[in-house]
């Protein structure tokens, strides 16, 4: 799939961010939008329609319902719209709250993440949701509420975020239910707790992100685009030391063996159930570049050898160690470096 822009992006978020929900609001924010490119707009009103909010409704509804708009435009938002509306997503009703903006970390190769969800109050201010979500023991491992902020407060609280936990994308309330279910069977399998706060807040999260919310299967790998090839190879190592085969199924590349042409979903189940019986491997390893790459000095391939040891635990009870040495070759994709075969060697 080609990457849009990135002033496209950059526009995109912009956007969202002014997108309160509010009528006339909208209704300013959309005659703005109509000077921009026309194929922007489609890519726009394709994004907005995956938010799947009453915020997100409101804006194509103002975006229909504008006469100065190409009548193709108007078309596409109007399907967009019709769409959401089957799925029982409306423009926002006056004085009630709504979704305003979802965002979560690129930072799934640490094995952690954080989410921060806000809803505008009927009185305009933000009330936010916070999640601290561990991939590799606890599921959601913190969590909190936090009370009614301004524009200002939000976008503060955003950019602390930001630089604690890393660059942050937009997340639908569909995607980021997804997660929390995720980090829920996390828990479980670990036997961890729920946060208190989690527990004292059940009610609102349930009704603002369960009730009416479908989940989305998993299409996005929130993995930085900057990461090099070799941090690819650890990010590797980790997955297999921890069993994350979700983070495993991110680092694939889309012709990967591993992946064999199935979707994101199908490659971690796949994953599992192949590599769940396994021997654990230890966390440290030793990563190699090799001297040339699979096709001589191709810039978009690289490949590394990886020695470790995988522990395998005997009848009676004794632990031993078996080296493991492989050959990992990588090729750098839209998105970033991405693993396309792995071999013993």
């Amino acid at each position: 799939m080609q990457q849009p822009p990135v002033e496209w992006l950059q526009q995109l978020d912009d956007i969202l961010t002014a997108s309160t929900g509010d009528a006339e609001a909208d209704e300013a924010l959309v005659a703005r939008v109509l000077e921009l490119d026309p194929d922007f707009l489609q890519f726009l009103i394709d994004r907005v329609s995956e938010q799947e909010t009453g915020q997100s409704a409101g804006f194509l509804a103002a975006l229909v319902a504008q006469s100065a708009a190409p009548e193709a435009i108007r078309e596409h938002a109007r399907i967009a719209l019709d769409t959401l509306e089957q799925q029982g997503i409306h423009p926002p009703i006056s004085g009630e709250e709504q979704f305003y903006a979802g965002y979560v970390t690129e930072s799934r190769e640490r094995g952690e993440q954080i989410m921060l969800l806000g809803w505008q109050m009927p009185d305009s201010k933000i009330e936010a949701l916070v999640f601290l979500l561990d991939w590799r023991t606890d599921g959601v491992r913190d969590f909190y509420r936090t009370r009614s902020m301004t524009l200002t407060e939000w976008q503060q609280l955003l950019a602390h975020n930001s630089e604690k936990g890393g660059p942050l994308v937009t997340i639908s309330p569909a995607e980021a239910r997804t997660l929390i279910e995720q980090a829920h069977e996390v828990r479980k399998r670990f036997s961890r707790p729920e946060p208190r706060e989690y527990r004292l807040e059940r009610q609102v999260i349930e009704r603002r992100l369960f009730d009416g919310i479908v989940a989305r299967p998993m299409t996005r790998t929130f993995l930085p685009v900057a990461l090099s090839a070799e941090e690819i190879v650890r990010a590797y190592t980790n997955a297999l030391h921890h069993r994350d085969y979700t983070l495993l199924a991110m680092l694939l590349a889309e012709d990967s063996m591993l992946r064999n042409g199935h979707e994101l979903n199908e490659t971690i189940a796949n994953l599992q159930a192949q590599m769940k019986h396994q021997p654990r491997r230890e966390e440290e390893a030793v990563i190699v570049t090799e001297a040339d790459s699979p096709d001589g000095h191709d810039s978009a391939r690289t490949r590394f050898t990886v020695e470790g040891r995988a522990i395998s635990v005997e009848k009676g009870g004794k632990r031993r160690a078996v080296p493991v040495r492989e050959s990992v070759t990588l090729v750098l994709e839209p998105d970033g470096w991405r693993i396309l075969s792995v071999q013993e060697c």
